[in-house]
């Protein structure tokens, strides 16, 4: 608690020394000479206990806190974080935070090293439909011409036809197109998440038995890592999640399924973490909010998940993703123009910090087709900037 004479001096908060306790923190909110925000104020040397704060962000200390707000699918809001309401959601604070600790011990320690840490990028699709129209029950091809027919919507309901017919591709049949990019920008190919989800309204895929899916599957798996993608319904059906997994497992040649995202982000934690590592989870990259942007951990680089409840860091690996293509669509109602610097401002940000920067998107995103139309643009602009960026 108290200064020792020639040494770089943080002087400790209590919340580290809490013992299985989590409960309102005092959060006197302050901005420093450099524009850098931080709490946990004191008259130590940085100005504040940046490992208590930091251990409070990454952790997710206040979506653990018994009145955590929540929206209709139990989902913690990012309204209510810290990050959103002092506007620093779109910044990796902790990365910054470690990079003022660096310049100001080698300001006392002049000799003292630290590791070079590299930006890199890591592309992530989910794969909620894998198709628009193919390989559907005969129910819900139905289904979709009563909707189309129903919103009048009688261009896609002639590319359903099309599709059917095959006189045209599926539009969301996108994958060869999107490794290709990749490759165009000698980029790491993107990982592939897979509903495998039993039908129901929030699980609207195809049927993950359909020997089409299989294969599409098999056929990813040689070309790049896929991920389970845990369906809404497995969130308070435990049963259901193993199955999933099982069934993914068994059609992947490489048979080491460990990675995750969440399907609607259902993101509760600790549970969620808590099952995942129960099914042999290693990698889970569900880290992000649903409907806004940014650093829903204040971190742009992987990082172990340690569980509150039982004071252990586990073997987890939490990757934060920082931007999500419905979010820039739907939430924000952004215009492609506007999402793409957005895009960049995130970006630039992860490669400030030498983070890696980990954007969600979908295969029918980058369709142009529908509701998309005009946003594969945003994407393989995307790609070139951090292309180009990388290069130099």
């Amino acid at each position: 608690p108290k200064p020792i004479a020639n040494t770089f001096w943080i002087k400790p908060h209590t919340l580290l020394f809490e013992h299985k306790t989590i409960s309102h923190q005092t959060l006197d909110i302050q901005t420093n000479e450099h524009d850098l925000t931080y709490f946990f104020g004191n008259e130590s040397h940085l100005g504040f206990d940046l490992f208590a704060a930091a251990f409070y962000l990454i952790t997710r200390y206040e979506e653990q806190l018994p009145d955590a707000p929540h929206d209709q699918y139990g989902r913690y809001m990012a309204t209510e974080s810290l990050a959103f309401k002092h506007q620093f959601l779109k910044k990796a604070l902790v990365n910054r935070w470690t990079e003022k600790l660096k310049k100001d011990l080698k300001k006392m320690y002049p000799n003292v090293q630290f590791p070079h840490t590299p930006f890199a990028f890591q592309a992530t699709f989910d794969i909620d439909y894998a198709f628009a129209f193919k390989h559907k029950t005969a129910a819900k091809t139905i289904r979709n011409t009563l909707g189309c027919l129903k919103k009048n919507n009688l261009k896609r309901l002639k590319a359903q036809f099309q599709t059917l017919l095959n006189h045209k591709k599926d539009p969301f049949d996108t994958y060869d197109l999107i490794l290709d990019w990749h490759k165009k920008h000698n980029l790491l190919t993107p990982f592939f998440f897979f509903l495998m989800a039993d039908y129901s309204k929030t699980d609207d895929n195809q049927n993950p038995n359909n020997l089409q899916i299989k294969q599409l599957i098999k056929k990813i798996d040689t070309k790049t890592t896929v991920g389970l993608h845990p369906s809404f319904a497995s969130n308070t059906n435990p049963k259901r999640l193993i199955e999933e997994y099982n069934t993914l497992k068994n059609y992947i040649k490489k048979n080491d399924l460990n990675l995750s995202r969440q399907h609607f982000l259902m993101l509760d934690i600790p549970k969620t973490y808590q099952k995942l590592i129960n099914l042999g989870i290693k990698n889970d990259y569900s880290m992000v909010f649903s409907q806004h942007n940014g650093f829903r951990a204040s971190i742009a680089t992987p990082y172990l998940f340690y569980d509150l409840q039982n004071e252990q860091t586990t073997d987890l690996m939490l990757f934060p993703a920082c931007v999500m293509d419905a979010n820039l669509h739907f939430y924000q109602q952004l215009t492609p123009a506007q999402a793409i610097a957005e895009i960049k401002t995130l970006v630039d940000e992860t490669l400030l910090v030498g983070g890696t920067f980990i954007p969600i998107w979908h295969n029918n995103s980058v369709s142009d087709f529908d509701e998309w139309a005009g946003w594969q643009t945003v994407y393989v602009a995307m790609l070139e900037y951090i292309a180009q960026k990388t290069k130099h």
